[in-house]
């Protein structure tokens, strides 16, 4: 039997795209000015995945389950801090991160809910 965690609560929201930082789709994502986003940085916090962006506009997912690459220590499943790491992916940060319900890690993806 196979797990599925696609489209479980998932909301998605448009936001201009931030011209000198622009997101792309799936990049971790950051608020840079009145209903503008950014591609946020490394060791950031994000809100939300970016699904789809062009020069002007970026469709962003703020809610629900998304799997994303991780880079360095593979974190546990459970509630874990998660900031960007500015290569579209996050990274366990405990300092910087915000807090989210990890569901599943593989060798180089992590599953968690937004």
């Amino acid at each position: 039997m196979n797990i599925s965690f696609d489209s479980i609560g998932q909301t998605a929201v448009t936001f201009c795209n931030n011209s000198s930082a622009p997101a792309k789709a799936g990049d971790c994502v950051c608020m840079s000015a009145n209903a503008e986003v950014s591609a946020a940085g490394a060791n950031k916090r994000f809100f939300g995945v970016a699904l789809s962006a062009d020069d002007s506009f970026a469709v962003v997912q703020t809610a629900g389950v998304v799997s994303l690459p991780f880079s360095g220590t593979a974190p546990s499943v459970g509630w874990v801090k998660l900031a960007a790491n500015g290569e579209n992916g996050v990274v366990q940060d405990n300092t910087n991160g915000s807090e989210f319900l990890v569901l599943d890690v593989s060798d180089s993806t992590i599953t968690f809910v937004l």
